[in-house]
């Protein structure tokens, strides 16, 4: 009957330790759970940045919906990745907007001397603009790929 008060006494411990255990493995879960659901939003914001510049690049500027869905992308990703990130989006919105503003000045000045200083300095600004969107096409994969690379 001594055997009795000993298996009594271990059981709590032991049913103590196995419950932390399934607690830790819950944790674990859930952390992954976390994980996944936050890249995929960060997937989703660098998808829909691609999206623009992709636009941009097929019409040298971008339509409005593309524009409004770049500021509500820029404004999530100042909760999913740090301020660089949003700003870095911003940068590029703000470039796609000037190079409209250049495009119509293109268009209002069409019929007028390509000599003239407002229209040199607005084709070299758009040329500016689109050389640097251009190369964002491969450096917003750089700046991203830290928030997307899975960790353990």
């Amino acid at each position: 009957m001594a055997f009795v008060p000993i298996v009594s006494a271990l059981l709590t411990p032991m049913l103590a330790v196995f419950l932390c255990y399934i607690a830790w493995q819950q944790w674990r879960l859930s952390r992954a759970a976390l994980r996944e659901r936050l890249f995929d939003r960060r997937l989703r914001i660098l998808q829909c940045v691609q999206d623009a510049l992709e636009e941009f690049q097929a019409r040298s500027g971008l339509s409005g919906e593309t524009a409004r869905m770049l500021s509500d992308t820029e404004r999530q990703a100042g909760y999913l990745f740090d301020r660089t990130i949003a700003q870095y989006i911003h940068d590029i919105r703000d470039a796609a907007q000037r190079a409209d503003r250049h495009c119509a000045t293109l268009l209002r000045l069409a019929d007028a001397d390509p000599d003239s200083p407002e229209y040199r300095v607005a084709v070299a600004e758009l040329t500016d603009i689109s050389q640097w969107l251009g190369r964002q096409k491969d450096e917003v994969i750089e700046n991203f790929e830290p928030y997307l690379r899975a960790s353990r």
